[in-house]
């Protein structure tokens, strides 16, 4: 069963987060990119490094909208938490689509961003319940 209140908050906070991911990202990016020439590593990696934090950046924001979902939802956390995912990811593609050009990547993101968030949920869940599983113990 969708619960409306549990997508309306996921969507809201995961929102927050991103925002939130996207601005450190966006600071340790322009930190990496100011590096004088004697850091070769970094100069000659550079969009490597990007790509790779810009991934882990999406991928933990969406895995904690899963998990702030799945705290929300009583029932089918997982499904809640991908619909939070697709709708979180989908705003964010929205908000940086230069040119309104869609490509494969923009919408393999989107479907990593459900995943992460179901990763999220199922986390949650399963840390929840050993945390009841202790109380009752």
């Amino acid at each position: 069963m969708l619960e409306k209140a549990a997508i309306i908050a996921g969507v809201i906070i995961t929102t927050g987060v991103v925002l939130i991911g996207q601005l450190i990202f966006i600071l340790v990016a322009s930190a990496i990119g100011n590096l004088d020439d004697s850091y070769t590593f970094f100069n000659t990696y550079k969009q490597e490094i990007w790509y790779a934090m810009g991934f882990m950046t999406h991928a933990t924001t969406m895995m904690v909208g899963g998990a702030i979902t799945a705290f929300f939802a009583y029932d089918n956390a997982a499904v809640n938490a991908a619909i939070v995912g697709a709708m979180a990811s989908c705003l964010s593609l929205a908000m940086s689509l230069t040119d309104s050009m869609l490509t494969w990547m923009s919408l393999f993101m989107v479907v990593l961003g459900m995943g992460f968030a179901v990763i999220g949920a199922m986390a949650w869940n399963r840390w929840s319940a050993s945390q009841d599983n202790k109380e009752a113990a």
